[in-house]
């Protein structure tokens, strides 16, 4: 196993054609409905502009075929700094030359979160303008927690560690079939006083999550994993930025803020 963060080069994202990009749009890869009901739900959502979707990608094949790479694969990394917010969770990629071991199926599906198709449609869900993707997934890409792992509530970083962009959106796939409610993993949306889960959501097969990333919008599953051994909570994360935001959204935050929550 691989451990350790290497900074990554900075490289602005170009909208360049690729398989991802060609994705035809009579059979779109993905389940995202942006119709002003979706618009209208998206923004009024408590406790933060968030939504969850059932059977987001539409290729199950392709998820499969995801779920036997994360099984097979060896090049994970962990972030030394913070273990003990994020308790025997390993992510990939956590270097530039990293990016190069992640399996081909799951970087297609990576590199189509990327894309200008699903960017147009996240823009339009979610109301921000001139997304940027980030074609080194800092911070995101392949990520898997263990048993007896978890993820400490937090706000995630709010500037970009290399380039001069803002977090707004985060997307999250989960790939975890038979997912027993008695393991625990739920991610769960927290208000910003602290003082409660607004909303929990198991880490199902093919749910995803898309939520707005402020300095207040607090998430995470706090509490140990509990499947067996040999099963991990596993996902694809991928964060997307803007030039600006807001001004009340706005500080130089490079790294996670964690928060203790009420026993």
């Amino acid at each position: 196993m691989k451990i350790g963060l290497t900074k990554l080069n900075s490289v602005l994202y170009k909208n360049k054609s690729s398989i991802a990009d060609k994705q035809s749009v009579d059979t779109p890869l993905i389940n995202l409905d942006v119709s002003d009901q979706a618009i209208q739900n998206y923004k009024e959502a408590d406790p933060y502009p968030h939504v969850f979707i059932e059977n987001f990608v539409n290729d199950t094949n392709m998820l499969d075929q995801i779920i036997e790479e994360y099984k097979n694969y060896g090049c994970w990394g962990y972030d030394p700094k913070s273990t003990n917010y994020q308790v025997k969770k390993f992510f990939s990629p956590w270097c530039d030359a990293n990016i190069n071991d992640i399996p081909p199926t799951t970087k297609r599906l990576m590199n189509y979160f990327n894309s200008r198709p699903v960017l147009d449609k996240l823009e339009k869900l979610t109301g921000i303008s001139g997304l940027i993707a980030d074609p080194h997934f800092v911070g995101g890409g392949m990520h898997r927690i263990d048993r007896g792992g978890r993820l400490s509530v937090h706000s995630d970083f709010n500037k970009h560690p290399n380039n001069p962009w803002y977090r707004r959106i985060n997307l999250l796939l989960y790939l975890n079939k038979n997912w027993q409610d008695s393991w625990g993993g739920n991610l769960q949306l927290w208000n910003k006083d602290i003082t409660a889960a607004v909303k929990s959501s198991s880490p199902l097969y093919n749910r995803a999550v898309i939520f707005n990333t402020t300095p207040t919008a607090y998430h995470g599953h706090p509490h140990e994993l509990n499947c067996p051994n040999g099963v991990s909570r596993n996902s694809i994360a991928i964060y997307y930025f803007s030039m600006d935001r807001p001004d009340h959204e706005k500080d130089n935050t490079t790294s996670a803020t964690w928060k203790n929550i009420p026993q």
